[in-house]
């Protein structure tokens, strides 16, 4: 009777030796891609946020701007010490000196503000408002928003939009 395995060849011990070590590299590769793609989500989520609480920081200063209209006060008060930085919660209407203070986050709204405790989670993003007169009529916004070791920073022009309507 004859062997009918005798002439089949099977896998030596070299070919299965370079055979895990090419499903190994193909292993490691996909998980240094995933881990990749979790830094790189990461630094977009902070740079989206980051940009969002820049904008904030503009829409506070206008936002005060239109309060002091509303209330017959002058158009720049509350808004013209700020050369060195100011702070500012997104439901204040006066603008504080920069106290290099980081933001908690409510975990039930998901609002940002410097008040701790109370079911917030302390984040490490720091907001500087800085506000620069550049005529009678405008103010130079910078909004410098801080993180790790990466900053953002916008900026705009708020005007006298009350000095169209003075007789």
């Amino acid at each position: 009777m004859k062997n009918k395995y005798k002439n089949q060849k099977g896998f030596g011990l070299v070919e299965m030796i370079i055979a895990v070590v090419i499903v190994g590299i193909g292993i490691i590769g996909t998980f240094s891609m995933i881990s990749r793609f979790s830094e790189q989500s990461k630094i977009v989520r902070d740079s989206f946020t980051a940009s969002y609480l820049a904008q904030e920081g503009i829409e506070i200063v206008k936002n005060i701007r239109d309060s002091n209209r509303l209330n017959e006060r002058d158009w720049d008060y509350g808004l013209t010490s700020c050369y060195a930085g100011c702070e500012a919660d997104y439901d204040d209407n006066v603008l504080y000196s920069f106290d290099s203070r980081f933001f908690y986050t409510n975990n039930l709204t998901g609002y940002y503000d410097y008040v701790e405790g109370g079911g917030k989670t302390k984040t490490y993003f720091k907001r500087m408002i800085t506000l620069v007169p550049t005529a009678t009529d405008e103010i130079d916004v910078m909004v410098t928003i801080y993180w790790e070791d990466k900053s953002i920073m916008t900026r705009s022009k708020i005007y006298n939009w009350g000095i169209w309507n003075q007789e």
